[in-house]
């Protein structure tokens, strides 16, 4: 699954077609952003507008093609910057992004104090859970009062927005079922539970993306502990692609790798598959038409 960040339509824009539109959606963010401070100033907007050429900008930087243009784009300290990147397995913002970069950071100011993977959970612990709300320390803000989600499910040709509980500090975009050393935070859907009206059994190769949430850190730990007995995280939604619109900074993560986000729009979709070995316990993980042979072979989703 690829994460990138300007809300678009459905239809992709190439060349010029998708400059225009790049242009059109990132000056209404420069506008909002810097009109206040130019209220009282003898400064034309407008005419700041038209000198901004950001086609050359993200030329210049060299990081992506001109027919195919980043599709991230956000204003901080008066800079345009862009980033496209891929993720396999999940894609979180919130109270376990917190708790991941507090572990990177206190890793890159010290690698000599992580030595092994005993040492290395340890200090996850020691450093994570006091950043993210643990050890009586003051718990992330609930995500609602400044993400909005949209999705576009299965079948569908339009985006709706999806509500989900005030009280979720930490949302989690998962691609496959395996987060955290393997664990399922979906969950195993059962005919008799009230989701399995609304949600499809996942697959590791069916192109979608399902949204869970947890509500702290401690609601993390006991889910993590007890994911082999059942526990799981509070399903949210279950989608094609999906848009989040971020009013503040939030820490994020993909697959692991955190940092800090800044207001923000970002585009989740499908990238691409790539082939894997499958032992036979996990047939029940793919989709049968894409297993391949004796069923050895498969194709997982990012």
């Amino acid at each position: 699954m690829i994460p990138d960040g300007i809300e678009k339509s459905n239809t992709a824009f190439e060349g010029e077609t998708f400059t225009e539109k790049l242009k059109e959606e990132a000056f209404e963010m420069y506008k909002s952003e810097t009109s206040s401070r130019l209220e009282n100033s003898n400064e034309n907007l407008s005419d700041q507008i038209e000198n901004l050429d950001l086609k050359e900008e993200v030329k210049d930087k060299g990081t992506i093609a001109p027919s195919h243009f980043s599709e991230s784009i956000m204003l901080k300290h008066q800079v345009w910057e862009s980033y496209d990147g891929v993720f396999c397995n999940y894609f979180s913002l919130g109270v376990d992004a917190v708790a991941a970069s507090a572990f990177h950071e206190h890793r890159e100011a010290h690698p000599e104090q992580f030595t092994g993977r005993i040492t290395n959970q340890i200090m996850y612990i020691r450093k994570g859970l006091p950043a993210a709300g643990g050890c009586f320390t003051a718990s992330p803000p609930t995500l609602r009062n400044f993400v909005e989600i949209q999705v576009l499910k299965k079948g569908a040709s339009e985006f709706e927005a999806v509500k989900f509980s005030k009280k979720l500090r930490g949302l989690i975009i998962l691609n496959l079922q395996s987060y955290g050393g393997g664990h399922d935070l979906w969950g195993k859907m059962k005919s008799t539970t009230k989701s399995s009206n609304v949600f499809e059994d996942p697959k590791c190769d069916d192109g979608m993306l399902e949204i869970v949430g947890v509500t702290n850190i401690y609601n993390m730990g006991v889910i993590l502990s007890m994911n082999k007995l059942g526990a799981h995280a509070r399903k949210v939604a279950q989608a094609r692609e999906i848009i989040l619109k971020i009013r503040n900074d939030v820490h994020m993560q993909i697959d692991g790798e955190p940092w800090l986000q800044p207001a923000s729009t970002v585009h989740l979709k499908h990238f691409g598959k790539t082939t894997c070995l499958v032992p036979k316990k996990h047939f029940h993980l793919f989709k049968k038409s894409e297993l391949c042979g004796d069923g050895v072979g498969g194709s997982a989703d990012k």
